[in-house]
């Protein structure tokens, strides 16, 4: 049960990871222009709007909640991770 939730999670966190490149795109953007908190807050009611109406991004065929939750936060702790990855890269040149 366990395994299979997780490979649930797994893949649906791939579609969402796609699904959401564009938003992600402009996030990404949008963090030049910004200070570090205001952006973090963006990305913070991004993420709260996705949670709060899913099927704008990702139509009606949702899976349950507790999947698209942990699939949902993964996309953007991995985001987030990347994000300051780069922004690391950038401060060493």
């Amino acid at each position: 049960m366990i395994t299979t939730l997780k490979a649930s999670v797994k893949n649906y966190k791939r579609k969402c990871d796609r699904d959401l490149k564009h938003i992600k795109n402009i996030l990404a953007l949008e963090r030049r222009r910004s200070g570090v908190i205001e952006w973090l807050d963006l990305v913070r009611e991004t993420k709260a709007w996705i949670l709060d109406e899913p099927e704008i991004f990702f139509g009606n065929d949702l899976p349950p909640r507790p999947i698209l939750c942990q699939a949902i936060d993964g996309v953007f702790e991995a985001f987030l991770e990347d994000q300051r990855l780069l922004a690391n890269q950038t401060d060493k040149r």
